[in-house]
């Protein structure tokens, strides 16, 4: 699933293209692929949405610290 999106973004120069992926990557609970097209989505900083932008990386940030939190306490 994700080689082949990324061939499909791989000539894409949208931060919203990147934007799309993150969330579908979300879905799948991988946010460290996620908050790469994220940051490569803010690099880009040429998105419709920029607050929506944020507000992504914010979340999949806190996703993140959730997964470790949780990982903690299964060890």
């Amino acid at each position: 699933f994700y080689a082949q999106r990324l061939a499909e973004l791989a000539s894409a120069d949208s931060a919203d293209a990147h934007m799309a992926l993150a969330q579908e990557l979300i879905a799948f609970r991988d946010y460290d692929r996620a908050l790469e097209h994220l940051e490569k989505a803010q690099k880009l900083g040429n998105s419709l949405d920029p607050k929506k932008l944020e507000q992504l990386v914010a979340r999949v940030q806190r996703y993140k610290e959730a997964a470790k939190e949780i990982g903690l306490l299964e060890d």
